[in-house]
């Protein structure tokens, strides 16, 4: 009997051992939520020559953000800011605009975009939130961090009022993280009718849907200014 007790000892530890040595050896799934471009799609038989990139994603020293090529537009910048890092001696006078290094210049934003189109260079995270460091500040001038906005009225105002209020949220809390991006927001088009009517110069007798009151809007679309020209 103590030698069947001395066996399952045994055969317990070694048991526990080898299970210790396996997990040690295989590597544990990673979270590839944040993965870029091809780490998608590693090991696939169908990426054997490589897949399109998806994402670009760029680190700076004071924040993350992602680049959509399609509107040459940041898709969001992460930030973290406290009282310390938003206070400082930077200045942002002597910082100047340029376009992101890490992006293909063919798809990049460039400084000549803005050049009269009637927006404002507006930054996602702004250069006030990173007077501790004037590397960091400098790094906001990035166009990876830029999304034109119009000027009176939102970048100058309510824009502004909204930085004001994140960086003052620092004297509520130790540390506040920030998520910024644009919006694109769709617009509906006139009822089929209505562009009938408007087309037909605005005659006509009856439009029974019109005068019913119900007639239903148009189709829904997303449409927005590019910054550029095509490639």
């Amino acid at each position: 009997m103590r030698m069947l007790f001395v066996g399952f000892g045994v055969g317990v530890a070694v048991g526990a051992g080898g299970c210790y040595l396996y997990l040690s050896a295989v590597k544990q799934p990673q979270d590839r939520r944040a993965g870029l471009g091809i780490s998608l799609v590693e090991g696939h038989h169908a990426a054997k020559f490589g897949a399109p990139e998806t994402e670009i994603i760029r680190q700076y020293e004071g924040y993350v953000a992602a680049y959509d090529y399609r509107t040459r537009n940041p898709k969001w910048v992460l930030k973290h800011i406290t009282r310390a890092s938003s206070n400082g001696d930077a200045k942002r006078e002597g910082s100047e605009f340029f376009p992101d290094p890490g992006i293909d210049p063919r798809f990049s934003a460039k400084l000549s975009d803005f050049r009269g189109s009637g927006y404002d260079r507006g930054h996602m995270t702004p250069a006030a939130d990173h007077k501790s460091s004037q590397k960091a500040m400098d790094e906001t001038f990035s166009l990876i961090n830029i999304s034109p906005q119009v000027g009176a009225g939102f970048n100058r105002d309510y824009w502004a009022r909204f930085e004001r209020f994140v960086k003052e949220l620092t004297y509520a809390a130790a540390d506040v993280y920030i998520v910024t991006g644009p919006l694109w927001l769709p617009t509906q088009s006139p009822p089929p009718q209505q562009q009938q009517q408007d087309g037909d110069g605005g005659g006509g007798g009856g439009g029974g849907g019109e005068a019913s009151g119900k007639a239903k809007g148009g189709r829904w679309t997303l449409v927005h200014d590019w910054i550029g020209t095509a490639p």
